[in-house]
């Protein structure tokens, strides 16, 4: 090879030979690269179960180990309200439901990670003039990291009240089931993503 290169140095110097020599000096760069990527990417058992800590879930199939982590609490004096046990059913294994409380340190409302309040009927045990709004603006501000949603069956009454300000979101109470497994999956992943610790 070297007397090859020896004998025509004035060709391979020359304009064509540098650039035909350094066409192939990149092509063995980039197949060399590709090669050393795919042995650098191969998948490993231990990689492929493994969930970066303090990360929020980043598929669907983390779903489900969202539904299991999450405590949510309904704080309602219905006890014919279907969505608890519809959300229940659909894998939220720590749904609770609450007629009303008598205490803001309440246990079950302490290690909730999702509180629905409805507005009629609730609150009333801790005198909360305005019941479920007062109820909950009073969670939210002794527990701000919580998530906090306001559903009320009635379609009037204080649009101006706090309460629905400091909330996280709102929600009609005859709106469709789903709708409310949809707001616990975008809350519940908000406030996993939020904390600094892993959810396992």
């Amino acid at each position: 090879m070297t007397e090859w290169l020896w004998n025509n140095k004035e060709w391979v110097f020359s304009g064509i030979g540098i650039v035909f020599l350094s066409g192939i000096v990149l092509v063995l760069k980039y197949f060399w690269s590709r090669r050393s990527r795919s042995y650098s990417s191969a998948p490993n058992a231990a990689d492929s179960v493994q969930v970066p800590t303090g990360a929020p879930p980043p598929s669907e199939l983390a779903l489900d180990h969202i539904k299991t982590q999450t405590h949510i609490l309904f704080i309602d004096d219905d006890t014919k309200f279907k969505v608890v046990d519809i959300l229940a059913r659909c894998g939220w294994i720590h749904t609770d439901r609450l007629s009303d409380i008598s205490n803001i340190d309440d246990p079950r409302l302490r290690t909730a990670h999702i509180v629905f309040v409805d507005i009629q009927g609730v609150g009333l045990k801790l005198d909360f003039h305005a019941q479920g709004l007062g109820l909950a603006k009073a969670i939210k501000q002794r527990y701000r990291h919580k998530k906090v949603v306001i559903y009320s069956a009635q379609r009037d009454g204080d649009r101006f009240h706090e309460a629905l300000r400091a909330a996280d979101a709102s929600l009609a109470k005859d709106a469709d089931p789903y709708e409310f497994q949809q707001l616990a999956e975008r809350l519940a992943r908000d406030y996993w993503s939020a904390q600094t610790c892993d959810i396992s």
